[in-house]
């Protein structure tokens, strides 16, 4: 069984203590939003000797560089979101789509450099998400 849970706040609040803390929930995998999140889950996953990916699988949901250049992440087209986000609100205003309307805007790419099956003897638990505030 999988379950998600999500966690809200600054990076500054990342730390060394918060990593161990989210660990000790029993992730085998974790989803941050920025590459700043990213390093600070990397500096704390350091600090605790934390493998990733042979403990942790991590995925960043934005570009990587840096320290963190050989993690996976998928690159967001927020700009492009954003603006087709504003469309369909106008089109809804003036029932040109229902209210059930969806539409999927592709993500792309995708590397699974840091994503790997739990390690062994470990079931798939959950995921954790960190989204700034």
């Amino acid at each position: 069984m999988v379950t998600t849970a999500e966690r809200f706040g600054p990076t500054s609040d990342l730390g060394t203590a918060e990593v161990a803390a989210v660990l000790a929930d029993g992730p085998t995998a974790v989803v941050v939003e920025t590459p700043e999140t990213g390093l600070a889950l990397a500096d704390g996953c350091a600090a605790l000797g934390v493998d990733v990916p042979g403990e942790l699988s991590t995925v960043v949901l934005d570009h990587v560089a840096g320290p963190i250049a050989g993690w996976s992440h998928l690159d967001v087209p927020r700009r492009e979101m954003g603006g087709r986000s504003v469309d369909v609100l106008l089109d809804l205003l003036e029932d040109r789509v229902q209210p059930d309307h969806c539409e999927v805007v592709a993500c792309g790419p995708f590397g699974l450099e840091t994503v790997t099956d739990p390690r062994p003897g470990v079931a798939a638990r959950h995921a954790q998400t960190f989204l700034t505030a």
